[in-house]
């Protein structure tokens, strides 16, 4: 009788592991779904309107073209930063280094970094806290960036266009994945039903 029990009690687990991975199946689903939907959504608004605006983009390549330019005469180099109608760019004594593009200004791995927290599921309190800390540190990525750019610029411009287009960029978005990574595996829901599995194994042993 008793192992009978154990059975029905071993079923009982058997059938709620399943009903949980379904879960989560659904909620990785609705997560994309979600994801796909709110890049839709930054591409439409964007290309549609704040691309022409150019308001967000203008602000924002001044504000870190103008700050790179800061930590380059704090390292001891004659810098300064030139606008025209086209570029805003970084200038060494008196030579122009790197011309900064809207492209290059971060804005669109904030709307990825910011959608992804928006698409998972979870309460706003820690995520919020967590959206604004990863948009400080991306922004700070993109000043070292483009400091480094300058000077390889300076020092090897023979690797200006591998630093640019490949070395620097996967810094970057390795940064906002390491950021995605570390929220999911301790700050986020699922994180939460894990310590929860962690907990209850505990208890029964």
């Amino acid at each position: 009788m008793s192992c009978l029990l154990g059975d029905e009690e071993n079923f009982g687990l058997d059938i709620n592991d399943m009903a949980q991975k379904q879960s989560e199946r659904n909620s990785l689903i609705v997560f994309f779904v979600k994801a796909l939907a709110l890049y839709a959504l930054w591409f439409f608004v964007y290309e549609s309107w704040l691309r022409d605006l150019g308001v967000v983009d203008d602000w924002l390549t001044t504000a870190v073209t103008g700050q790179s330019v800061w930590i380059l005469k704090v390292l001891g180099y004659d810098a300064s930063m030139a606008q025209d109608s086209v570029w805003t760019s970084v200038v060494c004594s008196g030579q122009k280094l790197l011309n900064v593009a809207d492209s290059c200004n971060g804005l669109v791995l904030y709307a990825l970094y910011g959608g992804f927290f928006i698409a998972f599921p979870g309460s706003w309190k820690p995520k919020l806290s967590f959206v604004l800390g990863g948009f400080v540190a991306i922004y700070l990525l993109n000043l070292v960036r483009i400091v480094a750019l300058s000077m390889v610029q300076m020092y090897w411009p023979a690797y200006l266009d591998f630093s640019h287009k490949y070395a620097f960029t996967l810094v970057v978005y390795s940064g906002v994945l390491a950021l995605w990574w570390w929220w999911v595996n301790h700050y986020s829901i699922y994180a939460s039903m894990e310590k929860d599995k962690v907990r209850k194994a505990s208890v029964e042993v």
